[in-house]
């Protein structure tokens, strides 16, 4: 046992536990001098009490005999999935954006509902159950190999519907047990009574919106409303962008004692089409987008913090809806920082539901400080870390941060948080698009 290094360890977890000397002392059957003696590095505790000293301190015996703490950062990650965290997927569409989707479609399965159950003339009930952003390719995948899929101009910035085959049977009033197989006649029939009025309707719902926040109906009805243009009982011959993203409405079907899905898919065009249309935010403009020019910054205490970028903060105008730019490709690695000096390059990963950062390389101009006084900082995360853990780190080494994967992203100026955002991709660059000021 090194007294040095176990008494150090000592100090540093019993601060953290805002514990005085003596309170600890009591806490484990010693006097305080006792506890002095080992923080000063001149003696061990007793083997007989290194038991009790790790279970008030939170730490594994071996922690205090070796004298250094497995931080949560740098622990035995061999149980934990990781994964890489990919910026550009999941943050096409921010979360109000989402939302507004969602309470369309609340509106539009309940129009459906009274529409569905006045053609089968029996109860119906419809019920959104998600909104999911994924690619093209991930949806097609997810849906039966035999299903009723319309497409209604998608190649041509449009919008799919799916209706699982034992639904689309049982809405033809077929026993899907003995007919399994959907015919060229069941996709005409479930088109006309079905498909085109979910597909009527949506726009209407859409249209309604956008008329509600006082924008032009007419030019939005002109590209926003398609015509049926194919039809696919395999979802694997259709002809769409497969890594292109889309917005996926899954709307669960109950009727005739069946349940199934009725999946409308948006295309990422479509999407665009309905925003500068006006249906999300009205008159107001969602995308103002500002570049922004990295610069050095001012000296932090000892801690790592891994960010996007560090700016001038009189270069910076902070107001919701804007997107701020940075000078970082979304698959470049970030900022790894300690005591104001880039250390390392890392690309980020989810461990659980924690941010981490994976370390590929390091900097290639290693001398890069900050040193403004004056700064704005979007910062992905941070941790607290040893100086012998922060040695030890080396190419694929993983330190988890203390932010949580799809939370918002902090906006710091002089290291106080002044705002938050959503991180998205604007050709390829990353950014930030704020969603509040704090």
């Amino acid at each position: 046992m090194n007294a040095e290094k176990t008494g150090k360890l000592i100090y540093e977890l019993r601060t953290k536990k805002n514990l005085t000397q003596k309170q600890l002392a009591d806490m484990v059957n010693v006097s305080d001098k006792a506890v002095s003696k080992w923080e000063r590095g001149d003696g061990c505790p007793d083997v007989d009490i290194i038991p009790n000293l790790s279970k008030v301190l939170g730490v594994e015996i071996e922690n205090i005999l070796n004298g250094v703490k497995n931080s949560k950062s740098t622990q035995n990650l061999s149980n934990v999935k990781i994964k890489l965290y990919d910026f550009k997927r999941p943050d096409v569409w921010s979360r109000e954006q989402l939302e507004i989707i969602y309470e369309m479609s609340f509106k539009l399965a309940t129009v459906m509902n009274g529409e569905f159950a006045s053609i089968r003339n029996e109860n119906c009930n419809l019920k959104v159950t998600s909104i999911d952003q994924l690619t093209n390719e991930e949806f097609l995948r997810s849906v039966p190999a035999d299903c009723f899929l319309y497409e209604y101009d998608y190649d041509k910035a449009g919008f799919a519907i799916e209706i699982d085959p034992q639904l689309g049977k049982q809405l033809l009033k077929q026993d899907y047990e003995k007919l399994k197989v959907v015919e060229k006649f069941d996709l005409d029939v479930a088109k006309q009574f079905f498909a085109d009025k979910i597909a009527t309707h949506l726009t209407s719902q859409i249209l309604n919106r956008i008329e509600a926040l006082g924008n032009p109906v007419e030019k939005a009805r002109e590209v926003l409303h398609k015509s049926f243009s194919k039809s696919y009982c395999h979802p694997s011959i259709t002809l769409q962008n497969r890594t292109q993203m889309c917005i996926l409405i899954s709307i669960k079907c109950e009727i005739g004692g069946v349940e199934g899905y009725i999946n409308i898919q948006l295309s990422y065009p479509y999407t665009c089409l309905m925003l500068d249309s006006g249906f999300f935010w009205g008159n107001e403009p969602e995308f103002r987008i500002q570049y922004l020019n990295e610069v050095k910054s001012e000296k932090l205490e000892n801690n790592i913090f891994v960010e996007f970028g560090r700016f001038k903060t009189a270069n910076v105008e902070l107001e919701p809806g804007k997107i701020l730019v940075f000078e970082k490709k979304y698959f470049e690695p970030l900022n790894i920082l300690h005591n104001n000096r880039v250390i390392h390059n890392g690309e980020v990963v989810v461990a659980d539901e924690n941010f981490g950062v994976r370390i590929v390389d390091i900097p290639e101009r290693p001398d890069i400080t900050y040193d403004e006084e004056d700064y704005i900082c979007v910062r992905l995360g941070k941790t607290a870390l040893l100086e012998e853990e922060i040695a030890g780190l080396k190419e694929h080494s993983v330190i988890l941060l203390d932010s949580i994967a799809g939370e918002p992203t902090e906006i710091l100026q002089n290291g106080r948080k002044i705002a938050v955002g959503d991180i998205v991709v604007v050709d390829d660059y990353l950014g930030i698009r704020i969603i509040r000021i704090c």
